[in-house]
């Protein structure tokens, strides 16, 4: 009779499968009512083209023998644009061949995994791509993907150009209903963040401060991380027992940062800064965390983001801050000519305690350069080093290490240091024996060793193809002749060209704009190395206005602006839409212009890079430079980088620099600010000449001062954090004080 049954149970799963039904959709319309009625084993295929404000709520549910699919058109390219959305509220649900582009999510998150209360379960996107799809304003804070429920699966999918605030992906913890969850993230591509200029531009983040106790059990295996430099977090696990391994982070400024939570496993990951400066590796807090058989391969980042970053923690934390580290282990680990390990940092008043068990085990450490092995800011009677091997010029002072000969062999163009050192597991405690047990029962996975060149060979041959099958659209960046303009209507003329790149070259002797000049793409002009005289025929609010990724680049240009009525010479786009924009001045003379500002960066704006050289500023009356718009003191900045070399500033009225970052966020690199070889002379304001505040790297050397701000600061620095700051070489004459702070490196 038992038998019978369970035939009868079989028949119904074949007879379920015989009518499934395909079913092809073409509007927005026809989507939303083949879901309604759609079935276990169904296929619902969205044609090739373009799906704009396409809301694809997923409420049917399919079972494990018969999930529901809901694809793209695998003979064309099917696009979700404009306010388009995806949510999925039910269980067994495959989606796949779907493309979010060119728009942006409106009043939420592309990807959600659940609709209403109901959550996903069991459900999976492959073969899917997020691609730029960002509202204007960078601080409009959302994620891409909400991933809620559990045993869902995210693969094969390729993610592009997030620049607006918030992480990327998102595993959200709330309830008992998405953890113990056992997500599965693998097999994707993850490209291309820029940094953020603030916190929260992490690539992934697996649950929040408040969750850190709860165990998520999420998977982030053989994904490739590809210049994530949002923030100092590439990823940030935030709770427990989770699992990353098979990873590639190539050229990332940042780490993969176990920031709270315990019994988290690093392992068998590759991490390939290529001396590419920030570049970490992984940073340690709490218990209980194992990192384990990674290559680490020239990782030059120092602070939080070096290879190996163990920190101290905060006596009674506070669940958002740092919880001491107890119980770590560092095993079987590479690191090829990568900066120092730390151990104990971010030690200050409050961060006073330090870590305690943790164990380095069997690493190798190699590098040709006389580096420091590590440096250590707090007590290490609790820190053991067990059997590392050093090769190569590095300067140890610990005890645990002996040095021996390695090869080298290749994989590919990078470097693989190989060694035959012997494991020693002799004396350990339980909590490490006991964890290898397990391992040898299979619960870990195979102990791949520190010097396992075939492993590492293959992950890295793999890597290229991680993401979706989907080729990425990139529009081709035409560049135009030379257009020669003798005057504004000839420039306006120019800027309606088809090219992303207009070169123009003036060649006439007045200019009279009646209208901002709008920069997108990249604007190059030159001038014809004679004086010009630029004016405006009615007030405006700026000259030039910069748009999102756009670069304004100027040369031999010798301007007159005293007929301009502006209140900005240069303006990042008020909307929030400037983002990633640069600016590069070059052996130019701008004089006599009166206004706000000469170049101000507006509130949310952010620039990758500024630069000014071989240029001469005289008889202006403005702040040249306002990047203090930022004042929510929540880590907020203007530009990344800064660079003012071989200046001249001379009968100057007003700041010439204004650079403000509030705050105490520890998460960024920048700004980075570099006043080289300039010359200051008659410059004068009523508070201080150059501000910085805030800022994380600063330069200033080998400048003058003549009689500027004789009653007043020269130079005031403001720090919340700790920063880098060097002055130098510079020489004062008739001129005010600096305001200097103990975060200075070099004072003359």
């Amino acid at each position: 009779m038992r038998a019978v049954f369970i035939y009868f149970l079989a028949s119904i799963g074949l007879l379920s499968k015989s009518f499934a039904e395909k079913i092809i959709v073409h509007t927005n319309s026809e989507l939303k009512a083949a879901i309604s009625k759609a079935r276990p084993g169904d296929s619902i295929l969205l044609t090739s083209g373009n799906w704009n404000d396409c809301s694809l709520t997923i409420t049917c549910s399919g079972t494990a023998d018969s999930p529901i699919t809901i694809c793209g058109d695998s003979k064309g390219r099917t696009s979700l644009t404009g306010n388009s959305q995806m949510q999925i509220g039910a269980d067994y649900v495959k989606v796949s061949g779907l493309v979010f582009e060119k728009g942006y999510t409106k009043n939420g998150i592309p990807w959600v995994f659940k609709v209403g209360d109901r959550l996903a379960n069991h459900c999976r996107v492959t073969n899917c791509m997020i691609d730029g799809f960002n509202p204007p304003d960078r601080m409009d804070d959302h994620y891409w993907i909400s991933l809620y429920g559990k045993n869902n699966q995210i693969d094969h999918c390729s993610f592009y150009d997030k620049t607006n605030l918030g992480v990327l992906l998102a595993v959200i913890l709330d309830d008992d209903r998405s953890r113990l969850n056992e997500h599965l993230i693998t097999e994707n591509y993850f490209g291309i963040r820029r940094a953020l200029g603030s916190n929260a531009g992490e690539i992934i983040r697996v649950g929040v401060s408040q969750h850190c106790t709860f165990y998520s059990n999420t998977k982030i295996f053989n994904n490739v991380f590809d210049n994530c430099d949002g923030e100092g977090e590439v990823i940030s696990i935030k709770s427990c027992g989770n699992h990353m391994r098979g990873n590639i982070f190539n050229n990332c400024q940042g780490a993969l940062v176990l920031r709270h939570g315990n019994d988290n496993l690093v392992e068998g990951n590759a991490f390939l800064g290529n001396g590419k400066e920030g570049t970490g590796g992984v940073r340690i807090i709490n218990e209980g965390n194992w990192v384990i058989n990674n290559f680490f391969s020239r990782c030059v980042g120092t602070g939080f983001r070096t290879p190996l970053t163990i920190m101290n923690g905060v006596p009674n934390s506070p669940p958002n801050r740092y919880l001491p580290v107890r119980d770590a282990v560092i095993m079987n680990n590479t690191f090829y000519d990568c900066s120092a390990f730390h151990v104990g940092e971010g030690a200050d008043t409050e961060r006073s305690q330090a870590p305690r068990n943790v164990f380095f085990l069997n690493n190798l450490f190699v590098n040709q350069k006389g580096n420091e092995l590590s440096e250590t800011y707090c007590e290490t009677d609790s820190i053991y080093y067990i059997n590392n091997q050093l090769a190569g010029k590095l300067n140890n002072k610990e005890t645990g290490f002996f040095t021996a000969g390695i090869g080298i062999k290749k994989i590919g163009s990078l470097d693989f240091p190989v060694s035959s050192f012997a494991n020693t597991m002799q004396d350990l405690p339980a909590f490490i024996t006991k964890k290898l047990a397990k391992w040898k029962k299979g619960e870990l996975s195979e102990n791949i060793g520190a010097g396992n060149l075939e492993y590492f060979a293959g992950l890295i041959k793999l890597s290229v193809k991680k993401g979706s099958t989907i080729p990425r659209q990139i529009a081709i960046e035409t560049r135009s002749p030379i257009i020669k303009c003798p005057d504004a209507a000839a420039v306006y003329a120019a800027l309606d060209s088809k090219f992303y790149e207009r070169r123009i070259e003036l060649t006439g002797n007045k200019y009279v704009f009646d209208r901002s000049i709008k920069v997108n793409g990249i604007l190059s002009i030159n001038g014809n190395g004679k004086q010009q005289t630029i004016a405006t025929a009615n007030a405006l609010k700026t000259v030039f206005l910069l748009t999102a990724f756009s670069e304004i680049r100027m040369d031999r240009l010798q301007w007159n602006c005293q007929g301009i009525s502006a209140d900005h010479f240069m303006l990042a786009d008020t909307a929030g839409a400037g983002m990633h924009y640069k600016v590069k001045l070059s052996n130019a003379v701008f004089q006599q212009f009166k206004g706000n500002s000469f170049f101000e960066a507006s509130l949310h704006s952010y620039s990758d890079d500024i630069e000014f050289s071989n240029t001469r500023f005289s008889s202006n009356k403005c702040i040249l430079l306002n990047m203090g718009a930022e004042k929510e003191d929540k880590g907020y900045y203007s530009t990344e980088t800064m660079r003012i070399r071989n200046c001249q500033f001379i009968d100057h009225q007003g700041p010439v620099l204004i650079i403000y970052r509030g705050g105490n966020d520890e998460s960024t690199m920048g700004p980075r600010i570099d006043l080289y070889t300039n010359r200051f002379s008659n410059c004068n304001s009523g508070q201080s000449l150059i501000q910085l505040s805030g800022v994380q790297y600063s330069l200033v050397a080998n400048n003058s001062f003549l009689n500027c701000n004789p009653h007043g600061d020269i130079l005031n620095y403001r720090d919340w954090v700790r920063a880098r700051h060097y002055l130098k070489n510079n020489f004062y004459t008739g001129s005010g004080k600096v305001n200097t702070n103990k975060f200075l490196v070099s004072l003359q």
